[in-house]
């Protein structure tokens, strides 16, 4: 038999299974790390292991620290008589033990009158009393229950009776015991204690946490001024509400 010589075959080809990978893809992606949390950052995620009303409390100052700006501080009128105690000039909220009211004392002042009723429900007087013009306090010398209640002392001077009103609601054992947690929390968690001051109307001292702790603990940081903005804007509302009358005497 005779056979074609082999010099003259077509040279093999081999065809690869696998399309060969450019270069591009061959090449392992660069690994970024994810950017570090801030403290600030950290303390707010950490809401989520407590009680449901941290978070609650966290989402209503977030929500509110975005539209402050917006809101409109009524001119404050600055009160011949100033309430010292309790702290209800930038607190809308008190707690229900043992009531003190004291206030400052007024020049010329003929005599004091005090009046506190309670609102919601049948509405009650609670006390209604007249003081000398050396008496600057009275004690109720009992617990509030829960609810709103409006407070009137007036000043009665030779020609004239000045009169301050102003509105205040006493707390309930669910939120006095998220004001506990609060001021159990304010020096390790000081963000999140505010917010729960501040959801629970508890406007001055969600102010002072944030002076005294967060911003040691956050100095400088963006947040920190945001929040201050915020509770600062909330406090000087809370001191326009009050309600002065002023009217002349026959």
């Amino acid at each position: 038999p005779s056979f074609e010589p082999l010099s003259h075959a077509e040279p093999r080809r081999e065809i690869a299974s696998n399309p060969r990978l450019t270069d591009s893809r061959l090449k392992t992606p660069p690994f970024s790390e994810p950017s570090p949390l801030s403290g600030v950052e950290r303390e707010l995620r950490s809401a989520e292991q407590y009680a449901p009303f941290v978070g609650a409390a966290i989402r209503l100052v977030m929500e509110s620290v975005g539209i402050y700006t917006t809101r409109s501080t009524k001119q404050r009128t600055q009160p011949l008589l100033n309430l010292n105690h309790p702290d209800i000039e930038e607190n809308a909220s008190v707690e229900p033990d043992r009531i003190d009211f004291e206030w400052s004392s007024v020049e010329h002042a003929l005599e004091y009158r005090l009046r506190l009723t309670r609102l919601d429900g049948d509405s009650q007087t609670v006390a209604n009393v007249s003081l000398e013009p050396t008496q600057t306090r009275f004690s109720l010398g009992k617990s509030l229950s829960p609810g709103e209640y409006e407070l009137v002392i007036s000043v009665a001077l030779a020609d004239q009776l000045y009169t301050v009103r102003r509105t205040f609601y006493v707390l309930d054992s669910e939120r006095l015991s998220q004001l506990q947690w609060a001021r159990a929390h304010a020096t390790t968690h000081p963000l999140l204690s505010t917010a729960v001051f501040y959801k629970i109307d508890r406007y001055g001292e969600a102010l002072r946490c944030l002076k005294e702790h967060a911003a040691r603990k956050y100095p400088d940081d963006p947040q920190v001024q945001h929040w201050l903005n915020l509770v600062q804007v909330r406090v000087e509302e809370r001191r326009a509400e009050i309600e002065i009358v002023d009217r002349s005497l026959p």
